[in-house]
């Protein structure tokens, strides 16, 4: 799998990233000194014309030439009021907001997107370690929303895994309007602060999957509520050629999802790194942390870009979400 990394441009504190570039170090440093550290790049809006030099009402995101690539990219087209927050500024609002030494930061996507995480509280899970994380993502594509949200690591796989937008001030979703830097200092703050305050309410919800042993009845439930298949489209009144290919389109995404759920099954069973861990086998955390597996490192569904863009924000990334929905409903006995 491609990294989608825009050259050598990634910082890990501590331990090598699992594409093996980039810098690695063990040192407190702010956002300005590492993106300075890993290669700073430009990127402004430029106006647009016709070929004939008519004036556009449109700009275009431009990342300017680099020592490793020569030639300047359009990462996107904007408004002409568009409040673009390039890296550097992306890295100082971090430094005044979060005052938190980085753990991680990388440029994607030719530059088009620059994240950046800092390390929580870590939680232990019955002996299974789970690393928290503050990230932030700031896309200059002109279509992306600017993202804050908290993230974790099960240390025995270093497998990285979402956690669900769906409780309560987990995630913010800043779009570009001219309130834009001062909502997604607000978000970073406040992410912050309640992520370190909140360290006990995840353990217990955690703790809670560890305990829990499934039954295969809450197996069978909680695969098939995350991994849906639609019914069959009604198709008996539509023209042969349209439903031949709605039909087509089903039958492609049944077959997906089935083979998916099964692979989530065998992960569970025993074929998931550190399976064989207390904490994982026959649980309602080992079931979590399966679909989690399964999205980071299994075939990706047709017409997704890049798992790495995936995971940050797409269907995978909702697919995880809906996994610890679903499994925290089960052990609290919300299930629906």
């Amino acid at each position: 799998m491609a990294h989608q990394g825009f050259g050598e441009r990634f910082y890990s504190r501590g331990q090598s990233m699992w594409h093996g570039l980039g810098i690695v170090n063990d040192r407190d440093q702010t956002a300005v000194e590492t993106l300075e550290m890993i290669g700073g790049y430009e990127v402004t809006i430029e106006p647009l014309y016709t070929s004939s030099g008519i004036p556009v009402n449109l700009g275009a995101i431009v990342r300017h030439p680099t020592h490793d690539d020569p030639e300047p990219k359009i990462l996107g087209t904007c408004s002409p009021d568009y409040p673009l927050i390039t890296p550097r500024e992306a890295a100082e609002i971090w430094d005044e907001v979060v005052k938190a030494p980085v753990e991680t930061m990388g440029a994607l996507f030719d530059g088009a997107t620059l994240y950046i995480t800092t390390k929580l509280p870590t939680i232990d899970v019955r002996g299974d370690e789970v690393r928290n994380f503050l990230l932030f993502v700031s896309p200059m594509t002109g279509t992306e929303a600017l993202r804050a949200r908290n993230v974790s690591e099960r240390v025995v796989c270093a497998n990285t895994l979402r956690m669900a937008e769906a409780t309560a001030g987990e995630s913010y979703r800043v779009v570009h309007d001219r309130h834009a830097r001062l909502k997604i200092r607000a978000a970073l703050e406040g992410l912050y602060n309640r992520a370190v305050n909140r360290v006990g309410r995840f353990t217990e919800i955690f703790t809670l999957m560890a305990d829990h042993r499934v039954t295969p009845e809450e197996v069978n439930y909680v695969i098939d509520t995350v991994y849906t298949i639609e019914p069959a489209p009604q198709v008996e009144h539509l023209p042969p050629e349209i439903a031949e290919r709605r039909m087509g389109a089903w039958e492609l995404n049944a077959s997906w999802t089935t083979r998916r759920r099964q692979a989530v099954r065998e992960i569970f069973s025993g074929a998931g790194v550190g399976s064989d861990t207390p904490a994982y086998a026959g649980t309602a955390w080992g079931l979590y942390n399966a679909i989690q597996e399964a999205e980071q490192y299994l075939g990706r569904p047709r017409g997704v870009k890049t798992v790495v863009q995936d995971m940050i924000s797409g269907y995978r990334g909702r697919i995880m979400e809906r996994g610890f929905e679903v499994v925290a409903a089960v052990v609290t006995g919300g299930k629906r």
